[in-house]
């Protein structure tokens, strides 16, 4: 893992880490079947006021044409409470690349000031 250093709201926090392990444990339980060595890369990047996470693999890569299963929807869902765009592109040479792109802006807290969050 390597990168720039941005911290996510507590109210996206969840969403955010929730993503994050439906892509590297699928690119984990996935990528490499029977014993293929190879290897994850974790990247977090800031660009002005764009964050992303990128995890890309060497391994066998994605088939485009394959309908969406259970963990890519659920990744497409919570992409959608972060105002986020997730993206999944094979390499070329091999693997996937799986970026999730949003801006510091539409993750701000809901909680407007001065309202409680106490149910």
């Amino acid at each position: 893992m390597r990168g720039d250093d941005f911290s996510v709201p507590l109210d996206h926090a969840t969403s955010f880490a929730l993503i994050a392990h439906e892509v590297i444990v699928n690119a984990l339980e996935h990528a490499f079947p029977a014993g293929r060595g190879g290897g994850v890369e974790i990247v977090l990047a800031i660009d002005g006021s764009s964050r992303s996470l990128t995890v890309c693999d060497d391994g066998v890569g994605i088939d485009p044409a394959a309908d969406d299963g259970i963990g890519r929807t659920l990744v497409k869902a919570l992409a959608v409470q972060l105002a986020a765009v997730a993206t999944w592109l094979a390499r070329d040479g091999g693997g996937t690349r799986f970026v999730l792109e949003f801006e510091e802006q539409s993750i701000a807290p809901r909680i407007s000031p001065g309202r409680s969050s106490r149910l």
